[in-house]
């Protein structure tokens, strides 16, 4: 999403001020509700909050695939790790068919 879109939707600053924070302990690179953990595989994880914006930017990423699809019987939609899983939920409220991956699950993936 653009800058001045999320300016021009007043969503803008909360995006700018969320503050991922550093935490020491192996955590497995996961989402949940509550917002995104990434092991940096060095003994401490990143975890990032999810703030009420994210619904909002998720949204407007799900009605900017749809409609670029088209008629389309399938699309790839490649987004970052904190977004998956709610791109995944609001496509298969609409019934189609998902699948999920991330790179994260893959042993080249180096958060570093």
């Amino acid at each position: 999403m653009q800058e001045q879109i999320r300016k021009d939707m007043g969503i803008y600053e909360e995006q700018m001020n969320r503050v991922p924070v550093q935490q020491a302990g192996k955590v497995e690179t996961h989402y949940e509700p509550g917002g995104f953990y990434l092991d940096l595989k060095n003994g401490s994880h990143l975890f990032c909050p999810r703030v009420p914006s994210d619904a909002i930017r998720e949204q407007y990423m799900f009605e900017r695939a749809v409609e670029g699809s088209g008629e389309a019987s399938s699309i790839l939609v490649l987004c970052g790790n904190f977004h998956v899983q709610e791109l995944a939920r609001r496509f298969s409220a609409r019934q189609d068919s998902v699948t999920v991956d991330a790179v994260y699950n893959y042993g080249w993936y180096d958060p570093g």
